[in-house]
């Protein structure tokens, strides 16, 4: 699924909005896996090639496990394993599975890829806005490469 979703990357034009992809897929993998470990710089290489003659601008959702339970929980329809389960069993999964997203965006950071982090606890108008704000602004000159 990611090779080709990076074959159809190359050949669009124009700006992509892409939220469900390869860090999603990367975290799907490491999760499914049941990983444990420090795998940034084997992500890094990875992401630098899958978005070699592209222009990303990756925008990190920061959301505290419980508030994310919430949200997985109460919505009504989506595509993730936590889809379903009662909202204490997701946020055990989510807080167990934390140590993911910290090694994705270690992984950015070494790909030499930018990266804003916006703080997601705001509501989902608010947070849109925001994001919509920063693309259109090509704003990540505040952004913290890491």
């Amino acid at each position: 699924r990611m090779i080709s979703k990076s074959h159809w990357i190359r050949t669009q034009s124009g700006p992509l909005l892409m939220d469900q992809s390869y860090l999603q897929d990367i975290w799907s993998i490491l999760y499914g896996s049941r990983a444990q470990g420090d795998y940034h710089a084997s992500i890094a290489a990875l992401l630098a090639a899958m978005f070699r003659h592209t222009q990303p601008m990756i925008l990190f959702l920061e959301l505290a496990p419980d508030l994310s339970a919430v949200r997985v929980a109460e919505r009504d329809s989506g595509n993730s394993r936590l889809d379903h389960l009662p909202v204490e069993q997701v946020r055990d999964q989510l807080v167990e599975a934390n140590w993911i997203p910290a090694q994705i965006l270690k992984a950015v950071g070494k790909a030499g890829l930018p990266v804003k982090s916006l703080d997601a606890c705001d509501t989902t108008p608010n947070i849109a806005a925001k994001a919509l704000a920063a693309i259109a602004q090509n704003d990540f000159s505040g952004a913290e490469l890491r």
